[in-house]
């Protein structure tokens, strides 16, 4: 038997994943570990887990056989099993990345492009024969890329501009004769201080940089708690990113401060920077970022100054919304292409589930019992099917279309990140099974 026919005609989609650890130089060597219970390498950082069918890293199925294959194969395969009749509406791509993410050191200063922007953009460096892994190039695929981040530990961003009173107050009357504010900036007023701080050079840099030493460590030492952390926040920036503009963002750009279980959405156009935390991070599949600082990477300014929205917000919860029931909760936000929620089995009662697929579930604490309706009882387990998965702290399961309903066990607290467009039901508790 090939490796295509391993799985069988009428066979559940429901299985366990093993996900690939991305060692970028800004991750933690242990938040994914402490926060999420995820293996780690101990000898270099991990920035993030991606729990997904992204092309670049996509996540493997572990088959019943022992056969494994990329999560993107199977899709590629099973496309209505897994992604379901709705799901095929996105192109046969699973719609969403699920990440946990942990940073030790800033993430780049970074913008994302809305839809048209991105098919625009990818078809102009496509026409140009720009190689999709060039340095040079920025659209790398044509969708956009809402993201939603949810706080596990205490989490630290860059996210939107100031109010223009706070970017002018912040700035002193020196620094902001130096970049051009006469006033409080309006929207088209903040683009252009971006072009002048990205695009300044030569003797106006180095005074630019003199200027702003000098009146970051005057504000690390004001008695305004939101002054001094935005002084402190300058100084940390430029002994990490000495010369690069980007560590001025502080100064004009909102900072925010998350405690565990707040949640960040980042709609397209809005300008951020993910300081230091752990988060887990769902997304648009997509891999297309404008980058405006803090990184040794290609900044197209031009670029950058067409994308960005100075008006755009950020959503911002304090806690999670309740859901159907009292162990369910969410983040809502308006991407069409995820939702988020957070589910807490417990030992006694089994969590009914109904599902349109596809979802991927993550179990953050504790542990999870998680099978499909009619592959035998969430007590005793069919161990090998691909219709139960065992969710440990740390481990994930992808479930397709074809699992229409399914059931948890607990105790543990286990995130679901799934496709709004399936038509999925509400979830619903049964009775206590003995």
């Amino acid at each position: 038997m090939g490796r295509k026919e391993t799985m069988k005609e009428n066979e559940i989609v429901l299985f366990e994943l093993k996900n690939k650890i991305r060692d970028y130089p800004w991750g933690s060597f242990d938040g994914l570990g402490l926060y999420c219970g995820i293996d780690v390498p101990s000898n270099k950082p991990a920035a993030e887990c991606w729990m997904g069918a992204h092309p670049e890293a996509s996540s493997i199925v572990l088959l019943a056989d022992g056969v494994s294959l990329s999560l993107r194969e199977l899709i590629d395969r099973q496309p209505e099993r897994t992604l379901g009749v709705q799901g095929l509406k996105t192109g046969a791509q699973l719609p969403f990345l699920f990440k946990a993410l942990s940073a030790s050191f800033p993430l780049s200063i970074q913008v994302h492009p809305d839809k048209r922007t991105a098919t625009q953009g990818f078809e102009r460096e496509e026409s140009l024969g720009i190689p999709r892994d060039s340095p040079l190039r920025t659209y790398r695929d044509a969708n956009h890329k809402p993201e939603l981040a949810l706080a596990l530990s205490p989490f630290k961003a860059l996210c939107g501009f100031r109010a223009p009173r706070e970017t002018v107050e912040l700035f002193g009357p020196t620094l902001s004769s130096m970049l051009g504010l006469r006033k409080g900036p309006d929207a088209e007023e903040y683009r252009n201080l971006l072009a002048r701080i990205l695009r300044i050079g030569g003797k106006e840099k180095k005074a630019l940089k003199r200027e702003a030493g000098a009146r970051a460590l005057m504000l690390a030492s004001s008695g305004d708690g939101e002054a001094r952390e935005a002084g402190a926040t300058v100084l940390r920036l430029t002994n990490l990113y000495p010369g690069d503009a980007g560590a001025l963002a502080p100064l004009f750009m909102n900072l925010l401060r998350l405690e565990p279980g707040q949640g960040l959405y980042i709609p397209p156009g809005l300008m951020h920077s993910y300081l230091e935390g752990t988060i887990l991070e769902v997304m648009a599949s997509s891999d297309n970022v404008v980058r405006g600082g803090l990184t040794a990477k290609h900044i197209d300014v031009d670029e950058l100054l067409r994308v960005v929205d100075p008006g755009a917000r950020f959503g911002l919860w304090s806690k999670a919304r309740p859901g159907a029931l009292p162990n369910i909760e969410t983040w809502p936000c308006p991407a069409e292409e995820f939702a988020l929620e957070r589910l807490r089995p417990d030992s006694g009662n089994l969590l009914s589930i109904t599902s349109g697929g596809p979802e991927i579930l993550f179990c953050a604490e504790g542990s999870a019992l998680l099978a499909a309706v009619g592959a035998g009882s969430a007590k005793a387990p069919e161990e090998g099917t691909g219709k139960e998965v065992h969710l440990r702290r740390g481990s994930s399961a992808f479930l397709g279309a074809s699992c229409r309903s399914y059931a948890l066990r607990g105790p543990g607290t286990v995130y679901r990140v799934l496709y709004p467009g399936s038509g999925i039901g509400a979830a619903q508790a049964s009775r206590s099974i003995p």
